[in-house]
């Protein structure tokens, strides 16, 4: 969204009362003013009713004093006439309104604000006590611009916190975002993911291993035991399910191939529990298992037929030089004669 007009831009102290010498909020018509003067230019909190708001006690609730200013992203929009009167708009609501009413009022902005809070929760990324009340989330951010516009943080590296956040679209974002990590594979440039596939490893083992100074030399080296069996990897439309599952193993040997196994045996019995009746879903349980199984049979005898050459292989060699030593020793002990 790009800020139209010319406007004088008013200043924080014109929108946010509370905050330094602030005097009177831009109240919607029949909505009173939350605070006013004392001498010295000091604001003082006055009890106000809002409208279509009432308490047990007479309907009188304590004015909100944000602990936010407003971000980068509202300053320069506030240049455009319609927004900056949504913005003063918003703040005054915010300012006498209850967090319910606010909630249902603005309902896109409060999904917004709620999701963020569920995804740095899931994701162990900070979200800063200054913008965990809903109405300094509104005071900071400002109202809804536009559809196709979400929240976004300027910089991955930080959390929910106010100066990284901003309206933002698709686009944007995905220009905002790290650059992609290229490494060269044998002269082919690869992503991460892709490296990962290469490797037979899952995203996250991978990207640690980087972290912790792996070279693609070394990465590729480390492969080379991911064979037969080891190298199997989950389905495509299952992994991202069942790789966080299987790093949880108590057997840590066991290939992915084997605990998928033991995996389809349990969702098995459930469904014989829960679904009784649906033979068609348990079938498909039952053939997938049974793919499973027929697939670790194959590498298990490839893996023997393998190790029974080799032993061959040895025998042979042994056997060649063993016979080689006994000649050369008939030879020496027949010049002696």
């Amino acid at each position: 969204m790009q800020a139209l007009g010319m406007n004088t831009m008013p200043t924080d102290e014109q929108i946010l009362p509370g905050m330094s010498d602030a005097s009177h909020a831009s109240v919607p018509e029949g909505c009173p003013s939350p605070l006013h003067v004392v001498a010295g230019g000091t604001p003082a909190i006055a009890s106000v009713q809002a409208p279509g708001d009432h308490s047990k006690h007479g309907g009188s609730i304590k004015p909100f004093v944000p602990a936010v200013k407003r971000s980068v992203f509202v300053k320069v929009n506030l240049n455009n006439p319609e927004y900056a009167s949504r913005y003063q708009q918003c703040v005054a609501h915010a300012l006498v309104w209850s967090r319910t009413r606010l909630e249902g009022y603005y309902k896109a902005e409060y999904n917004s604000f709620r999701s963020r809070k569920q995804q740095a929760k899931s994701k162990h990324i900070k979200f800063d006590d200054s913008l965990k009340d809903f109405r300094d989330w509104l005071v900071h951010l400002g109202p809804w611009p536009a559809d196709q516009l979400t929240v976004h943080r300027m910089n991955n590296y930080k959390g929910y916190q106010p100066g990284n956040l901003k309206w933002a679209t698709k686009t944007e974002q995905t220009e905002i975002r790290k650059v992609t990590k290229w490494h060269d594979v044998n002269g082919k440039q690869m992503t991460t993911k892709q490296f990962a596939k290469l490797l037979g490893v899952s995203y996250t083992c991978l990207y640690k291993r980087l972290r912790r100074g792996w070279t693609a030399q070394r990465l590729l080296d480390s492969s080379k035991k991911n064979t037969g069996i080891k190298a199997w990897q989950f389905p495509d439309n299952l992994a991202y399910h069942l790789e966080s599952q299987y790093a949880t193993r108590k057997y840590f040997p066991q290939s992915r191939l084997e605990w998928y196994i033991t995996y389809l045996e349990k969702m098995l019995k459930k469904a014989n529990l829960v679904l009784p009746e649906e033979k068609s879903k348990q079938e498909l349980l039952v053939t997938e298992l049974l793919k499973a199984e027929a697939l670790r049979d194959s590498y298990l005898k490839a893996h023997e037929e393998q190790v029974a050459l080799e032993v061959e292989l040895i025998v042979a060699a042994l056997s060649h030089s063993q016979v080689t030593a006994s000649g050369a020793a008939d030879s020496g002990l027949a010049e002696q004669l």
